[in-house]
């Protein structure tokens, strides 16, 4: 018969559930020969236990509805489990259902393939969702540099006195090696972003907030910040260079640009080793946040909450996309009029107890 040359599995069952039909297909699935199969057993004989899915739509079957569904189940005997496509299609003769056909496809192909598109879309949506949060770094980041340059190239022009002239063209040589080793880690991230991972290595927190101190030099003298660094010099995590450069810099950029009119911006950076975390501790007396308002605005794009007009709200989006990616994460608490103290949970890599203090 023709219905045995199909893949699809076909059967008749009669209205007493007998099967009277069963294609080569249908036969070789539960592994059954034509005379163990035909006018010799029931529906719930041959699926056994695995007939509970079947029973409510062979029972609206037998009520003259046709009926189709898809399950997942394993081929008798087998352990790997397949998709079937299953539908039932009524016999009905002068108003008497007299039985009906299943038709059952293995449709496990498809299934696959729509797995497989669909990991696809997840990762396309992954890596745009990562352009976009490369294009704002480099955006970001970099305006600290060229507003640095700027005003370091307008100090020199003016300045008369050439030791002073010296002494701000080494200042302009600092930050653009500054700014070379920026470039190259953002370089860094770009080629490893084309592969789908984050590069991450041995990185100093130290030097870190250091780097930071330097790249803001000119807003710390401008606004009399003090900028207390209590680090160790052997704390070391496993990290993204670029993405920490960039989070330590956002937070310091923050605590001076948000600081509170009445008073001069004060920053302290700390660190402590738990188990195997590093703390990284920065608290300011800025202007504050009222959590019970923005806590679940905080780390949002584009949400900014003193009304500053150089407020891009980017900044701690940025760096939450980071440490996430990373595989640590941020606590705050914040007060209004007192400051914000923040706090980054990273991989722990070495550390040593001794702290080195600076204040600038």
């Amino acid at each position: 018969m023709v219905a045995d040359t199909v893949p699809a599995m076909l059967a008749y069952w009669d209205n007493q559930l007998i099967c009277r039909y069963a294609n080569e297909s249908y036969l070789d699935w539960f592994g059954k020969i034509r005379d163990e199969m035909v006018n010799n057993i029931s529906i719930t004989d041959l699926f056994g236990d695995a007939y509970g899915p079947y029973e409510p739509h062979v029972s609206a079957a037998l009520n003259g509805s046709p009926q189709e569904l898809v399950l997942v189940m394993p081929a008798p005997g087998k352990k790997n489990k397949r998709y079937l496509q299953v539908s039932f299609f009524p016999d009905v003769e002068a108003d008497v259902v007299k039985g009906f056909v299943m038709h059952a496809a293995d449709i496990t192909p498809v299934k696959e393939l729509e797995k497989q598109i669909k990991k696809s879309n997840e990762t396309i949506k992954a890596q745009n969702k990562s352009l976009l949060n490369f294009a704002n770094i480099v955006t970001h980041d970099l305006r600290g540099y060229t507003f640095n340059l700027e005003g370091l190239l307008d100090l020199y022009e003016k300045e008369p006195n050439e030791q002073e002239r010296q002494l701000i063209f080494d200042n302009i040589k600092d930050l653009s090696a500054l700014f070379k080793t920026t470039v190259k880690n953002l370089s860094d991230v770009v080629a490893i972003q084309n592969m789908g991972d984050i590069p991450v290595e041995e990185v100093n927190l130290f030097e870190c907030v250091n780097k930071a101190v330097e790249v803001l030099g000119r807003q710390i003298k401008e606004t009399g910040a003090s900028v207390k660094i209590n680090v160790s010099p052997f704390v070391y995590i496993d990290a993204n260079p670029a993405y920490m450069d960039s989070i330590v810099y956002n937070f310091l950029s923050n605590a001076i640009k948000y600081r509170h009119p009445d008073r001069s911006p004060s920053v302290e950076f700390s660190t402590m080793v738990s188990g195997n975390e590093t703390i990284l501790s920065i608290k300011d007396n800025g202007k504050g946040i009222d959590l019970d308002k923005h806590r679940h605005q905080l780390f949002g794009m584009y949400k900014t909450f003193h009304g500053n007009s150089d407020a891009t709200g980017i900044g701690l989006f940025i760096t939450k996309y980071q440490v996430d990616s990373m595989g640590g994460h941020i606590g705050v608490e914040s007060q209004v009029d007192k400051g914000t103290w923040f706090r980054v949970y990273l991989k722990t890599k070495t550390h040593a107890h001794s702290n080195v203090v600076r204040f600038i």
